[in-house]
């Protein structure tokens, strides 16, 4: 029984070092990823502003 608890404890202890090297690992790269996709968001909404600005140019312009 003794020789079970122990291999639950060291399978436990060896899964939570594994998951903590994968984490950081990664870490960098997601936030590195996140940081990226926030900058093309907020380019993608300054190019749909202008796009929508040149559109109501172009609108009313041919009223004219």
């Amino acid at each position: 029984m003794i020789n079970n608890l122990a291999i639950a404890v060291y399978n436990a202890a060896a899964r939570e070092e594994i998951e903590e090297k994968v984490r950081s690992k990664y870490q960098d790269r997601i936030e590195h990823l996140v940081k990226a996709n926030n900058e093309l968001m907020q380019e993608l909404e300054q190019y749909e502003a202008l796009c929508e600005a040149w559109k109501n140019d172009m609108l009313l312009t041919n009223k004219e």
